[in-house]
C-alpha cells in the first residue's frame, strides 16, 4: 500500500462522502410518488 499524503486522504474522503450524499439524493428524488403512495396507504 502506498503512503498517501494527508491532502490526498482528505480529498478522497470528501469525494466518498459527496458521492454517498449524491446517491441518497438521487434515490430520494427518483421515488417521491412511491413514498407518497406508501404514506397514503
Amino acid at each position: 500500500m502506498k503512503n498517501f499524503s494527508i491532502r490526498v486522504l482528505l480529498i478522497g474522503s470528501f469525494a466518498v462522502v459527496l458521492a454517498a450524499m449524491l446517491a441518497m439524493e438521487a434515490f430520494a428524488y427518483a421515488s417521491p410518488a412511491e413514498i407518497k403512495r406508501e404514506i397514503s396507504a
